[in-house]
Order: structure tokens, then C-alpha cells, then sequence
């Protein structure tokens, strides 16, 4: 049993080493410069005066994320080397809040392989990972918001479970306290946790187990969501930023697609956890299933292509762009020099995204056909055991299931916003992480799994410590060029110089998004950083490699 403890720590340690490595690596990059400085001026933040002063003024001319842009200019202020190690700790705090909310207790005893298996679903399924984990502005506004969240729901969830004793009037404080961190962090975040905090609320009192502290942190949740989304910045931002309903549903079909692609494997493994918890009420039949191997070799053969051409000249890619622009766009007269750089940024993530689908897609029948899943099988075994019946016989399946349609309501909140980024289903995601967490712990699911447990590790070994390995690594060389950059524009501007050109970045690797990093050839990228520096004119030698 302690071997068993030491291995989910040392799993927990380890994903928190890489997480500082990433966020070590990965440079100050756009809006980082803008929060270094007081807002609306070229002032450099150096110190708690400068802090208040900066909020105050993004506050009434840009936004109202307070919380999330006092974490950021305060590790601006005392450095990045403080963050990364502050950075890598979030992340590993919200990891840990989303399994206690799976295990439904907080515990120490953490189970390394489904610790391993939510950390590995996270690196995959969070949206733009690089941007809203690792990159500075990006996580304190996502991760870090997102962290209050969770903490702040817990209590809840574990009052519902199983009642807390006593009056509850000790807690009030602190949670009126964790409410308005929780309602002043993200727009539509802030709305989810509030509406599930009242939706627990409502239902322990339904059971006669309200307590006073979880009035206190709807109250606190309610008083932060007012301060976020009443601040007079969010009415100067969206000046004259209309778009029609149709537009905003438009929006709502985009974000929710790109949703869907990043948890793929989520969805995936929560189609696998329904069917193991059919076929273990049903029983399985004598007959050895057979399930062919051609489908395997077929995914695997397209791999092999797909993984070739990434690591080389990226030929596929290259030639559905050419395709488009030649043999499509091109007789209608819809061709032009502009369009095909866009054609061909539409058409470069076709290796990346491809070798995702194909690899998915190869471990996702390779699982059906080691747990013998077979379709005659399962087909039978969903007549006999609904979904239905599982929400009325099973609480876990139940709690996953409310879990699932709160990340899309989550999602419909973004209907008032006038656009939709992916990177705004961060939440979403976490949901879907929970519910997915919680199925595979189900006693049924759990042991049709650990049979094939050491196939799984060495299989996740083999897809995911080389994509590992080389975010790790263009993560690097992205550092060791921004730092030659940064320096030479430091020792300019020191002679006094104010104009300035540097080579661009060689490494457009994106790694599924996990590394964020946009050259300075547009405004937004060399904005901040010419006001920080201050540059009158910043920009590269020759085009960015794309």
C-alpha cells in the first residue's frame, strides 16, 4: 500500500517537472508586455502602487478580469522565474481538485494509474494548451481562474455526498471569500460554477442538509460575477462590436466543433466505459470474439504515411494545397496571390491533425478489440442495459452525466459574447476531464481495464512521450531565439536606437497547439513589445517560415 501512495505522488511530481520546464522555456510573448506596464501608458509596473493604479485603469477602459490580471501583473512585477514554478503548481492543484471531485472525497491515497490517465487526457484535450496553460496572460486568465472554480465547487459536491456535520457557520468567511474569486475570474466559467453551486444548494436543501456556508458562496459568487461583467472597460471594448443572432449561432457551431475535436478521446473512452458497464451487467457470451486486424493495419499504414511527411518536407499538406489552389480555386477565377499563403495555412495542419485522428483512431479499435468489444456484443448488450437505466441505478454515471451537459451549457452561455474562441470551452473541457475521470474509476470499467494494463501504459508510452519530447523540444530552440532577439533589441535600444528588424523565428511547430508562440509580423505580437521597449518601428528580416 505505501509502494502503491509513493508511485501517485512521484506520477504527480513528475507532471508538475514538466509543466516548469514548459513554462520555464516558453518566453514573455504579447499581451505579457502590455500588463508589464501600467495600462494605457509606456510605465513599467514596479510595485504594489503601480499594481492598483493598472487595474484600476483596465478596469474602466478594457475589462473587468480583476482577478486574473492581479496574479499577472503581480508575477510581472516579481519575475517569471516565480511563476513557472507558481504556474506548474496550478496546474498540478487543478489536476488534483478534478479527482478528489471524481473519487467524491479528498484523499492522499492517489492512484497512479488514473491520475496518469486524467494528466494524459488534459495534455490532449485542453484547448490550445500552450495558450491558456503555459503561456503567462493565458493562464492566469484560464488556468488560474479555473482553479478557484473547482476548489470553490468542491465543497459542495462533497456536502451532497456525504453531509457535513454540524451548523456550518464556520466556513462562511472563507467561502464567501472562495465565491467572489470563483465569480470574478471568466465570463462564462464564473456563470457555470454559479449555477452548479446553486443547482447542489437547491438540491441539499431539498434534503434537509443546507448549510450557511453555501449561501455565503452563492452570495460571494454572485457579488464577483456582478463586479466582472458590470465593469465599465467590457462596455468600451465592445463599442460598436455588433453581430446578429444568426452570427453568434454561427459561433456556437464553430467553438462547439473544435471542442468536440480536442476531447475526441474523451468521447472515445466514455463510449468504451458505457460499453464495459453494458456488457458487465449482461455477461458475455462463450464464444471468443474475433475482430479483424485489417482496420489496424489500414490506420497504421496511414500513420506511418502521415508521420513521413510531417517529419520531412510535409508533402501531403503541400499538395492538398496545391490541389485547392490550382485544380479548385483556380478555373472559377477565385485564385489570387494573397489566397494561396492562406490556402496553405488552411492545408499546414493536415500531417499534425491527421497523424491525431489516425493515431486515436488505431488505439481506440486496438481497446475494443483486446477488451473484446465486439459490435454483435455490445449491440446486445445497449438493448438490455439503456443509458436510462444506468442514470437510475448508477449515482457516478448520474453526477458524469449532468457533468457533460453543464460543459455544453457552459458553451451556450458564449452566445452573448460577440465571438467564440476555443480556447473559451476551457471549462467545458474540465468538465468533460471529471466525468470521464469518474467513469473509468466505476468498479466494472476499472477492472476490465487494469487486465490490459500494461499494454496501455507501453501503448501510451509509444503516442505520447515522442509528441511530449518534441514540445519539450521546439520549446527550447523558441526559447534560445526569442532570448538572442530579446537581448539584441536590449543592447539597441540602449545605444538609442528605435528601429529595428531581427530574423524570425525558424520553428512554426505548433505541436496540436501546445506551444504558443506568434512571430512579431503583426500588430498584436509587436505591440506590447515595442511599448516596452520603446520601439518605433519592429520587424522581421524575411517572411516567418510557414
Amino acid at each position: 500500500m505505501k509502494q502503491y501512495h509513493w508511485r501517485g505522488w512521484a506520477v504527480i511530481i513528475a507532471v508538475g517537472c514538466l509543466m516548469w520546464l514548459l513554462n520555464a522555456w516558453t518566453p514573455l510573448h504579447r499581451d505579457d508586455y502590455e500588463y508589464a506596464l501600467i495600462w494605457g501608458t509606456t510605465t513599467p509596473i514596479a510595485g504594489w502602487s503601480d499594481i492598483w493604479h493598472s487595474l484600476y485603469l483596465h478596469y474602466f477602459q478594457h475589462g473587468g478580469r480583476m482577478v486574473a490580471f492581479f496574479i499577472l501583473d503581480s508575477f510581472l512585477w516579481w519575475g517569471k522565474t516565480y511563476f513557472n514554478i507558481a504556474n506548474a503548481l496550478a496546474f498540478v492543484l487543478l489536476l488534483l481538485a478534478l479527482y478528489w471531485h471524481a473519487c467524491g472525497r479528498v484523499t492522499r491515497r492517489i492512484e497512479p494509474g488514473i491520475w496518469l490517465t486524467l494528466a494524459g487526457m488534459a495534455w490532449l484535450a485542453l484547448p490550445h494548451f500552450g495558450e491558456v496553460v503555459v503561456w503567462m496572460c493565458g493562464s492566469t486568465v484560464y488556468l488560474w481562474t479555473a482553479m478557484w472554480m473547482v476548489y470553490f465547487l468542491l465543497p459542495y459536491h462533497l456536502h451532497l455526498r456525504r453531509p457535513f456535520a454540524g451548523h456550518g457557520y464556520r466556513p462562511v468567511v472563507p467561502m464567501f471569500i472562495l465565491g467572489v474569486l470563483a465569480g470574478w475570474g471568466l465570463e462564462n466559467a464564473s456563470l457555470t460554477t454559479g449555477l452548479l453551486a446553486i443547482g447542489a444548494t437547491l438540491l441539499s436543501r431539498r434534503r434537509q442538509t443546507a448549510q450557511p456556508w453555501q449561501w455565503a458562496g452563492i452570495a460571494g459568487g454572485v457579488l464577483g460575477f456582478l463586479a466582472l461583467v458590470a465593469a465599465p472597460g467590457n462596455f468600451v471594448r465592445i463599442d460598436g462590436v455588433t453581430h446578429t443572432l444568426a452570427r453568434r449561432l454561427g459561433n456556437q457551431i464553430a467553438g462547439n466543433a473544435e471542442m468536440l475535436l480536442y476531447i475526441l478521446p474523451l468521447v472515445l473512452l466514455a463510449v468504451i466505459a458505457y460499453r464495459l458497464l453494458a456488457v458487465a451487467r449482461v455477461g458475455r457470451d462463450d464464444i471468443t470474439p474475433h475482430r479483424s486486424r485489417i482496420g489496424l493495419g489500414l490506420t497504421l499504414g496511414v500513420t506511418l504515411l502521415l508521420a513521413h511527411s510531417y517529419l520531412t518536407t510535409g508533402y501531403l499538406g503541400a499538395g492538398l494545397r496545391d490541389i485547392l489552389f490550382y485544380h479548385v480555386l483556380t478555373p472559377p477565377g477565385l485564385a489570387t496571390a494573397k489566397l494561396y499563403p492562406r490556402v496553405g495555412n488552411l492545408t499546414g495542419g493536415l500531417e499534425e491533425y491527421g497523424l491525431y485522428l489516425a493515431v486515436l483512431t488505431f488505439i481506440y479499435h486496438d481497446m475494443l478489440r483486446r477488451l473484446r468489444l465486439t459490435k454483435a456484443e455490445t449491440r446486445s448488450a445497449r438493448r438490455a442495459v439503456t443509458w436510462r437505466r444506468l442514470w437510475r441505478e448508477e449515482p457516478d454515471v448520474r453526477f458524469a452525466t449532468v457533468l457533460i451537459g453543464m460543459s455544453f451549457v457552459n458553451n451556450l452561455i458564449m452566445l452573448g459574447a460577440p465571438t467564440f474562441p476555443a480556447r473559451a470551452t476551457f471549462f467545458s473541457v474540465l468538465l468533460w476531464l471529471t466525468a470521464l475521470t469518474i467513469l473509468i474509476r466505476m468498479p466494472a470499467v476499472r477492472a476490465a481495464l487494469t487486465v490490459h494494463r500494461t499494454h496501455w501504459y507501453r501503448l501510451a508510452a509509444l503516442t505520447m512521450v515522442p509528441f511530449i519530447a518534441a514540445t519539450v523540444y521546439f520549446t527550447y530552440r523558441i526559447h534560445e531565439s526569442d532570448a538572442a532577439r530579446i537581448a539584441y533589441i536590449e543592447a539597441q535600444t540602449a545605444q538609442g536606437v528605435t528601429a529595428i528588424a531581427v530574423d524570425p523565428i525558424p520553428f512554426p511547430q505548433r505541436m496540436l497547439r501546445h506551444i504558443f508562440y506568434i512571430d512579431w509580423d503583426n500588430g498584436v505580437s509587436a505591440g506590447g513589445l515595442k511599448a516596452y521597449y520603446g520601439l518605433t518601428e519592429l520587424s522581421l528580416t524575411s517572411p516567418p517560415v510557414r
